[in-house]
């Protein structure tokens, strides 16, 4: 297992502790900015989108601290984990590219001059919105205990993001009940959502998948029968 493998590499006292612990405090930040980012778009709550690009800017710079470490620790070592170090950095490039999303839907609120108000439109997002809240939470569990369980849930929900975002776009095609801008965020909300769910995924699949394979959906998920 991979992400078993990066445990056991910072356990024995890896120079890729620090790395990681900021890879742990890119994910409370993201998880911050998402249900920031939502907040600003459906209730237009557009002060909030000084936080959110505040923090973006945050994230970017944890991952250039990221890469600059890992780079230190493969040029010390003679004989560096090479795993641990493309999991770390895919890790980290997933929780930069998730705080892209986030502060692409808060600029999509600044551009949308209303709260999104109740509409099956709406509870479509809902439901995707509510699932990946969970995936966020998940994530962690399944990456600081090495749970592949969790690690599988992650991964079937990133399926779930995907067919709820498929039957939004349905919806959205036929233009029943939407006027045109209401249309239009709703189109790039979900796709930012679904987004963001990929992402989440990635990560949790680095502790179930090879390298190779991170980032795969649940047809390539070990069979647990």
């Amino acid at each position: 297992m991979m992400f078993k493998e990066l445990f056991d590499a910072i356990l024995k006292g890896s120079m890729l502790e620090s790395a990681f612990e900021a890879v742990d405090r890119m994910h409370e930040q993201t998880h911050s900015m998402y249900r920031l980012s939502v907040k600003c778009l459906v209730e237009n709550q557009d002060e909030i989108a000084k936080d959110i690009s505040r923090e973006d800017r945050v994230i970017n710079t944890t991952v250039k601290d990221v890469r600059r470490e890992i780079l230190e620790y493969l040029a010390i070592n003679s004989a560096p984990d090479i795993s641990a170090s493309l999991v770390l950095t895919g890790i980290a490039v997933d929780y930069e590219r998730i705080g892209d999303y986030c502060k692409n839907i808060a600029q999509l609120g600044l551009m949308y001059p209303a709260q999104l108000e109740s509409s099956p439109y709406f509870d479509l997002f809902k439901k995707m919105d509510d699932n990946i809240t969970a995936m966020f939470d998940f994530t962690l569990q399944s990456v600081k205990e090495s749970d592949t369980q969790r690690a599988r849930d992650v991964m079937k929900m990133h399926v779930t993001t995907k067919k709820l975002h498929t039957d939004i776009i349905a919806m959205l095609n036929k233009g029943d009940n939407i006027d045109i801008q209401t249309a239009i965020v709703y189109a790039l909300l979900t796709e930012f959502l679904r987004r963001i769910s990929a992402h989440l995924q990635n990560i949790a699949s680095t502790v179930v998948q090879p390298y190779d394979r991170v980032g795969f959906d649940k047809e390539k998920v070990p069979s647990t029968e």
